[in-house]
C-alpha cells in the first residue's frame, strides 16, 4: 500500500476511535468501527451452498439499469440482491445511517463480551467518536483524496492534536484507575471482544462449493470483475470518456492515468509526512494550494465525462452478472 493511501486509511482510523493511553504512556487498541473502513459489498447476507432451485425465485428476469432526470440508477445488481446488499447502491446519507447502527451493534456486542470477562467498558458510538476527533482543516472530501491526505498526515503526526482528540474518550478514566497488570488484561480482553464483535457483524461471504457447482465464488467473482472492465462496450465508453476529458483540457487515457500524475505530484508532500511533519513551509503550502486546485478541477472533468461511462458500466454489469448466475445456477439463499 502507498503512504498516500495509508496516510488516508488514517482518517478512517481516527473517525472509528483512536486508542486509549494508558498511565504508563503505552497505546491500547480501541477501535471500534473496523466495518465503517470495510468494503461496503462485503458487509451484508451470504451465499448457502446450496444449487437448488429455490421456489418463487426469478432469476432469468431481464432487469436493465434505467435512468431518469439524469439521476444514476441506485437499484441493486442482480449479484448485489443475491449477496444481500444493495450497500453499493445506497446513497451517503442511507450508508452514514447504516454504517452508525453497525458500529453501535458492534459496541454493545463489545460491552457484553467486557462485562462477562468481569470488565467495565462504556459503549462508544460512532457519533460520538467522530465528535471528538474532529475533522482537520481542509478536509472536505471532494477530491480524489490526495490533497486531504496532506492534512490528515499533518494533523496525525502532531500529538497535542492527537491527544486531545483521544482524551475524553469514555474508558480512558476507567483504564487508568487499573494497575499496569490490569491495563495490559484488559487491552488484551478488549482487543479479543472487539475482534469478536466485528467478526460477528462483519459476515463474509460463503464460498459457494457444492458438490455439483464446484466453484470458489469469490474467485469468480474476480473473474466477473475482470470480463466487466474488459468488455469491448465499456471499453468503447472510456474511449469517448478520453475524448470528453481532452476537450476539458486534459489528456488522460483512462483514471489511472489521472492517479499516476497526480502521484507524481503529491512526492515531495509524501515525503514530508513521513518524516513526521507537523506542518509545511510555505513555499509548499503555496505548492499544496496549486495542487488541490488542479485535484479538484480535474475531478469536477471527471465527474462530467463519467455519466456516461457509469451508465454503459451498469448496464454491462447487469448483463454479465445476469449472465453468471444463470451459468452458475446461484438462487437466494433461504
Amino acid at each position: 500500500m502507498s503512504r498516500r493511501l495509508q496516510i488516508a486509511s488514517l482518517a478512517v482510523f481516527v473517525l472509528s476511535g483512536c486508542g486509549v493511553t494508558t498511565t504508563d504512556g503505552s497505546s491500547q487498541s480501541g477501535t471500534t468501527a473496523e466495518v465503517a473502513s470495510a468494503d461496503v459489498s462485503e458487509v451484508g447476507g451470504s451465499l448457502s451452498n446450496s444449487s437448488s432451485t429455490v421456489v418463487g425465485t426469478d432469476t432469468s428476469q431481464d432487469e436493465e439499469p434505467v435512468t431518469s432526470d439524469g439521476e444514476p440508477d441506485l437499484s441493486p445488481s442482480p449479484l448485489e440482491k443475491l449477496l444481500g446488499g444493495p450497500f453499493t447502491s445506497m446513497t451517503e446519507e442511507e450508508f452514514q445511517v447504516v454504517r452508525a447502527e453497525i458500529n453501535l451493534k458492534i459496541e454493545e456486542d463489545k460491552q457484553r463480551c467486557m462485562t462477562e470477562r468481569g470488565w467495565e467498558y462504556e459503549l462508544f458510538p460512532l457519533e460520538e467518536v467522530e465528535r471528538l476527533a474532529g475533522t482537520p482543516v481542509g478536509v472536505d472530501g471532494s477530491g480524489y483524496g490526495f490533497s486531504e491526505s496532506v492534512e490528515f498526515g499533518l494533523w496525525f503526526n502532531d500529538e497535542e492534536l492527537l491527544e486531545e482528540a483521544t482524551a475524553n474518550q469514555p474508558n480512558v478514566a476507567y483504564v487508568e484507575s487499573l494497575t499496569s497488570t490490569e491495563q495490559e488484561q484488559w487491552s488484551e480482553a478488549e482487543a479479543s471482544c472487539n475482534e469478536m464483535a466485528v467478526r460477528s457483524n462483519q459476515p463474509e461471504r460463503t464460498k459457494v462449493a457444492s458438490s455439483d457447482a464446484g466453484f470458489d465464488l469469490e474467485e469468480q467473482l474476480d473473474l466477473l470483475e475482470r470480463d466487466i472492465a474488459n468488455d469491448p462496450r465499456l471499453a468503447e465508453a472510456w474511449l469517448d470518456w478520453s475524448r470528453c476529458m481532452a476537450s476539458e483540457g486534459f489528456d488522460f487515457q483512462n483514471r489511472d492515468a489521472i492517479f499516476d500524475e497526480l502521484d507524481s505530484d503529491f512526492i515531495e508532500f509524501d515525503e514530508l509526512i513521513s518524516a513526521g511533519a507537523t506542518e509545511l513551509p510555505l513555499d509548499l503550502q503555496l505548492q499544496l494550494k496549486t495542487f488541490t486546485d488542479k485535484e479538484m478541477t480535474i475531478k469536477l472533468a471527471d465527474e462530467t465525462c463519467s455519466v456516461p461511462v457509469d451508465e454503459v458500466e451498469r448496464f454491462v454489469r447487469f448483463d454479465l452478472e445476469e449472465a453468471f448466475i444463470q451459468r452458475y445456477g446461484l438462487v437466494e439463499d433461504t
